[in-house]
């Protein structure tokens, strides 16, 4: 009869043992989820970020190609594109200074109607 109960007490705090390593594995793998979670969260972020970058940057692109007399050929990369588009406002801001800020001395500035 003690042999029985030994086993029984042996078998409880095997038991036991075993429910805390349970519980310490389903807090460990709640930790990496939430981590998991946090880490597409930051990725999920960049990707829209860069995203949106480069539909700014193609739009620029696209309205600076329509105004320049200089003929862009396609398929240019978008450091490509950012080079035409530093040197596009390069020229604009050179043709400001040149003209003493009066680009539109042609046009009527009054508060007339036309």
């Amino acid at each position: 009869m003690q042999e029985h109960h030994n086993q029984v007490l042996t078998l409880n705090n095997t038991m036991s043992h075993l429910r805390a390593q349970l519980q310490a594995a389903r807090v460990a793998v709640g930790a990496r989820g939430a981590s998991h979670a946090a880490a597409m969260a930051r990725a999920n972020q960049a990707t829209l970020e860069h995203d949106t970058m480069v539909t700014a940057i193609e739009g620029m692109f696209l309205r600076c190609r329509s105004a320049s007399c200089v003929a862009h050929h396609e398929g240019l990369s978008l450091v490509d594109k950012l080079r035409v588009l530093r040197n596009f406002v390069g020229d604009l801001g050179a043709a400001v200074k040149k003209h003493g800020g009066d680009l539109g001395a042609g046009k009527s500035k009054g508060g007339g109607s036309e």
